[in-house]
Parts: structure tokens; sequence; C-alpha cells
């Protein structure tokens, strides 16, 4: 069980991140949970903090990228979030479209 500024602290630290962040938090606080005791499982606020604090390493990049979740510094919010989506990406449509300028470039 939360306590209101427990919960609080946990919602303004995962502000705009997605659904699949959320779940994986879940999941990494109830594996923190487990380890602790593997006979009881009980997520709480240190079990969901120390999942959060490991999602939100700056080696798990890769991992927030996965999530939908974007790695720049510049847009994590002030209380350690991971902040919003990534940048959009241009697309297999515009891809295509500057491989083609490129080879008419290079045959031109």
């Amino acid at each position: 069980r939360l306590s209101d500024s427990e919960l609080a602290d946990i919602v303004d630290r995962t502000d705009g991140v997605t659904a699949s962040f959320i779940k994986e938090l879940l999941r990494r606080a109830v594996l923190e949970s487990l380890d602790e005791n593997p006979s009881q499982l009980a997520v709480g606020a240190p079990q969901l903090g120390r999942a959060l604090d490991d999602l939100l390493d700056s080696t798990q990049e890769v991992t927030r990228s996965l999530l939908g979740v974007g790695n720049d510094p510049a847009t994590l919010p002030a209380g350690g979030g991971a902040g919003g989506l990534p940048p959009p990406h241009p697309g297999r449509a515009w891809m295509m479209a500057q491989a083609r300028a490129r080879a008419f470039r290079i045959g031109g």
C-alpha cells in the first residue's frame, strides 16, 4: 500500500510515460518484491522506487526507447520521469524517397 505522498512521487516521476513503461515498471517492482521475500508478494513504495530508479538509469536508454519513451535529458521532467515520446521517425516512404534521390544524384 502507498501513502498519498508516495503515490504522488511515483506519479510525478512517471509523468508523460507510456502504458508499456508503466507495465514494465510494475513487472520490475514485482520482481523486486519477490527478490526480497519469495514467499510473499508485497509491492510498495520501496520496490516501485527501486524499479523506477532502474528504468530511469542512464544505462536503460534502449529499454526506454523500446517502451516508447524518450531519452533526451532535455525532455526529462524535473521529477526524474522519462518525459514524452521520442522524436517522430521519418517513415519508410520518406527513407525510400531519400534513397532514390541519392541514387539519382550519384547516377545522374
